[in-house]
């Protein structure tokens, strides 16, 4: 009986470890998702990209450009058909320059706002994509981000997006 308890209390110990460790989330696990995910766009990881994104993700997007101001919002699966497209219309891009023209992804963290017991965080960030030295597209966001065993995920948020034609 006494092993049990024991077995119990120590099982009960470690379970709140883990679930502590592997679920806060800091400024610098925020810095690190968001190195991770220019890794992943640079190495064209469509899959990795849509893998940093929580099943509940949801973004809502103004784009600016030619025209009036289109607004919309995506879903995860929304998202990640996107970014698949995206990183298949650059790899083409790409192939078909000889590898002379790519986009170049540059992010910029601007503010994170950790939660008190640090289960989320909201997070500023603008971000720009060129080609060569044009700047084709602009944005600033603010989104939300968690931590659970040990993986920072994206659960969206709002983006203003700024595009010309180069």
């Amino acid at each position: 009986m006494i092993k049990t308890v024991l077995g119990l209390g120590a099982a009960a110990l470690v379970a709140g470890y883990v679930y502590q460790t592997g679920s806060v989330i800091t400024e610098a696990h925020v810095r690190e998702f968001y190195g991770d995910q220019l890794k992943a766009y640079e190495q064209q990881d469509a899959d990795q990209l849509c893998e940093m994104m929580a099943d509940d993700f949801s973004m809502s997007l103004t784009e600016h450009g030619e025209g009036p101001a289109r607004t919309s919002t995506q879903d995860r699966h929304q998202a990640c058909a996107d970014v698949k497209d995206a990183m298949a219309l650059t790899q083409l891009l790409s192939e078909r320059s000889r590898g002379l023209l790519s986009l170049d992804v540059d992010y910029d963290v601007k503010g994170v706002e950790v939660s008190p017991g640090g289960r989320d965080a909201i997070v500023r960030v603008t971000s720009r994509v060129s080609l060569g030295d044009s700047v084709i597209a602009l944005s600033r966001a603010e989104e939300k981000l968690s931590r659970s065993f040990w993986k920072v995920k994206t659960h969206g948020g709002e983006a203003k997006v700024w595009t010309s034609d180069g």
